[in-house]
Parts: structure tokens; sequence; C-alpha cells
């Protein structure tokens, strides 16, 4: 319009574009095992049942502008992760031990002459492995079938890795979601039906 002034009366059209692109390939593992106790000793009551659950990340990519980033073995996304869970099982009760087992990595896959790459003698964290405690007990109560149950979550109180932030708030110190912020933890209670 002639004479008009700013953006008066125009409209302004605004759209998302998704530009980025990620690639991730691995292998999941899993293996059970159960047996009767009295199978291998007359002598022994119960059954134990054992399971491995395990996940290898081999490629996480992300590519974004034409740039190449690659996160395979970073905080959150390291190359190993598995639970271990056993269980022991006698009429009514049962007792789990599980094991969450998260790999080792590197703060940054950048190489440390970049500005943001780290020095390779301090580019590292450990892996970790929580421990987890648990009890359950089937009951009949007017009726009903309940289960008290009693927990114990990071039962030696293992501090998370101690990892350094890097470019966003995810990488707080020790703080990605994989690991155990709370310390050791205990829970009780019931589970039943109406």
């Amino acid at each position: 319009m002639p004479g008009a002034r700013g953006i008066e009366g125009a409209t302004i059209y605004i759209g998302g574009v998704n530009a980025q692109k990620q690639a991730v390939e691995g292998v999941d593992y899993e293996l059970s095992y159960r047996a009767d106790l009295a199978s291998l000793s007359d002598g022994l009551k119960g059954s134990v049942d054992l399971r491995l659950l395990a996940s290898n990340t081999l490629k996480n990519e992300t590519a974004l502008a034409g740039t190449l980033t690659d996160q395979l073995g970073l905080p959150g996304t390291m190359k190993w992760n598995g639970l271990l869970t056993g269980t022991y099982t006698y009429g009514p009760s049962r007792t789990t031990v599980s094991v969450r087992y998260l790999g080792s990595g590197r703060l940054s896959n950048f190489p440390s002459t970049n500005a943001q790459g780290v020095a390779d003698e301090i580019n590292h964290f450990g892996a970790a492995a929580y421990v987890e405690l648990a009890q359950n007990y089937d009951l009949k109560i007017a009726g009903r079938n309940v289960t008290v149950f009693g927990v114990v979550e990071n039962l030696f109180d293992r501090d998370p890795n101690p990892i350094p932030g890097l470019f966003s708030v995810a990488y707080a110190f020790g703080t990605t979601s994989q690991y155990d912020l709370l310390g050791r933890a205990y829970r009780v209670g019931a589970r039943f039906r109406f």
C-alpha cells in the first residue's frame, strides 16, 4: 500500500522444518533360564529364574545442516547397557535381585583440538552398576489376593558418575537420566484388586 509503514496488515507465515536426521544401529540380546531346584537336588525347594537383557549400540549419528555428529559412547548413549535379574520363588514368597549396568564412555567425540573437544586424558567416564533387592509375599486377606512387598533401590548407595557439564543441561554433573540421583531408597506397599 502506498504510504504504509511497518508491517500493519501484513500476514506472516511461519512453519517448522525438521532438518535433522538421526541414524541408530545396535543389537539387543536376551537370555533367560528357569529351573525347579528340586530337579537339581531333592533337598532343594523352590525355583530360580534368571534373565539377562543387554543392548550394544553400534552407531548413533546425527546429521544437521550437512554436519555429521557421532554421539556413540557419550553420556546417555553408551555402547553397552544391560539388566540382569535373578528371582528365587518358594511358595508365596519371591525374592528378586536386579543389577542394572551402564557402560563406560567419552565426554566428547570431538578431537581435543576442536573448541568443543576435551583433553584426551580426561575424556572418559567409567561404567556404573546399580543393585536392587525386592521381596514379595502373596497373602489371602478377607478372601482377596494381596501381595505385600518391600524394595531397596540402589542397595549399595552408589553415587552417579561425575560427568561434567558440556553443551546442554542434560549433561550437568552426573545427571543424565540413566543414573540414580537419589541414592538408596526404600519402598513398601501392597497390591490388590477390588
